[in-house]
């Protein structure tokens, strides 16, 4: 038998919760702060005779942190699987300050020329590095210390995090913007985010690792080579939770992060106010995670994200045409109806793909399977998003890349087993 019963529930430590989720919002923080302060960053780091092509080039080099993220998942997988989610949460959350810190104080483009973008590249891709490791690892120091009578809601709050951290950087870049009259400004977000890190790094020295680990490791259930013996038994369960991971990526990247860029610069809207309108946005999907996440608790993961997945793919290309005449009524309601839905779809997520695997190859796999997602659709759905608008003159286009991975989402869930009423037991590999 792979699963059994949940009898019983218990409470989590608010240190356990604080040490897990600092070093998902300072990841969250600097991957939207980039995001948001493109035009800004375009203009310190590229040449300025096409503004365009600087914009696309710094989404090329948002994409580029994507790349080292699957190493980096696999890397941390491997350490948190084989040693411990706890000492790996202390590498990633320190290799993901220090680059984000260098951002802040990096000359820019007149200062050193090419060399400039050349250091950006090189700092994402340490932070990548970092990121494939942090917000799975961080899911797990909670979520494996016992199990949960409404795990999914408990999935939603930590989910909730990532718009913490997105929101927070939304919030840094709306102040950002508000001042232009001071051009060093878009260096202060990034220096400030050293302090999160140090927060982070002494709490979780002080966490214990969590109590299905420890029980995994007491009874000598760890496996040598947890990513290979992950793949070779439970390779459908990998590929399914990538199908599940590219729709959130597309929402979490074209919804809370493009819109910004996109609105301003293809749609006419002022950038203040756009800023502000994301913000509330990540506020209130931040707000709704926990509940999306409890609603799967009551009616399923399965129906939480097929129905979500289907209404993404049906509804994505009326709401961007609706906001493609520069209509901010239709823009607000857009942001409306998507947040409804990515609070529904991605407040499940984390509980769904935890009960699919056990613990001795869980942190392998759900950071391989939620990196590789992010990693090519999630990274390079800006760039992709902006180079369909621009040879197809269609505003409404990068809808497109939301109905494929709905699409995707969906096949993935197609004969998905229903698991909202068991928990995964720990088998040997």
């Amino acid at each position: 038998m792979l699963y059994v019963n949940n009898k019983k529930s218990r409470g989590i430590s608010l240190k356990v919760m604080l040490s897990s989720s600092i070093g998902t919002i300072l990841e969250w923080y600097d991957f939207s702060l980039f995001a948001f302060l493109t035009p800004l960053l375009a203009s310190n780091f590229f040449p300025q005779e096409n503004k365009t092509t600087g914009i696309i080039y710094t989404y090329a080099i948002f994409a580029i942190g994507f790349l080292a993220r699957p190493i980096g998942a696999a890397l941390f997988g491997h350490i948190g699987d084989r040693i411990g989610r706890k000492r790996t949460l202390i590498y990633s959350i320190v290799l993901m300050t220090l680059p984000t810190f260098l951002i802040g104080v990096l000359p820019t483009y007149k200062d050193i020329g090419i060399y400039a973008p050349i250091l950006l590249i090189l700092l994402r891709l340490f932070q990548g590095l970092s990121a494939g490791g942090e917000s799975t690892g961080a899911v797990l120091f909670v979520m494996e210390n016992d199990s949960f009578k409404y795990r999914g809601m408990i999935g939603g709050i930590l989910w909730g995090v990532v718009g913490i951290g997105m929101l927070l950087g939304s919030l840094a870049a709306t102040m950002v913007t508000a001042f232009p009259e001071y051009p060093w400004a878009w260096r202060v977000p990034f220096i400030l985010g050293i302090f999160t890190g140090l927060i982070g790094y002494f709490l979780r020295r002080r966490t214990p690792e969590p109590l299905q680990f420890q029980k995994a490791q007491a009874t000598g259930m760890l496996v040598k080579f947890p990513l290979y013996s992950g793949i070779k038994k439970y390779k459908i369960e990998l590929l399914r939770i990538i199908g599940i991971y590219t729709l959130s990526a597309l929402i979490t990247y074209l919804v809370f992060v493009f819109m910004v860029g996109f609105a301003e610069n293809t749609l006419g809207f002022p950038l203040h106010q756009v800023s502000s309108l994301s913000t509330f946005a990540l506020a209130g999907a931040t707000c709704l995670m926990p509940l999306g996440g409890y609603l799967s608790d009551l009616i399923g993961r399965k129906r939480c994200l097929r129905w979500s997945a289907i209404c993404v793919l049906v509804l994505s290309y009326p709401l961007f045409v609706s906001i493609s005449h520069g209509s901010l009524p239709n823009l607000v309601l857009t942001e409306i109806i998507f947040v409804l839905l990515a609070s529904c779809y991605q407040g499940t997520i984390n509980a769904a793909v935890m009960e699919m695997l056990p613990t001795p190859v869980r942190y392998s796999l759900m950071a391989v399977g939620y990196n590789v997602a992010y990693s090519l659709f999630g990274g390079t759905a800006p760039i992709v998003a902006t180079y369909l608008v621009k040879i197809s003159a269609d505003k409404a286009a990068p809808a497109l890349c939301l109905m494929f991975g709905a699409l995707i989402a969906i096949l993935a869930t197609t004969k998905m087993r229903e698991t909202n009423k068991l928990i995964y037991s720990d088998v040997t590999i």
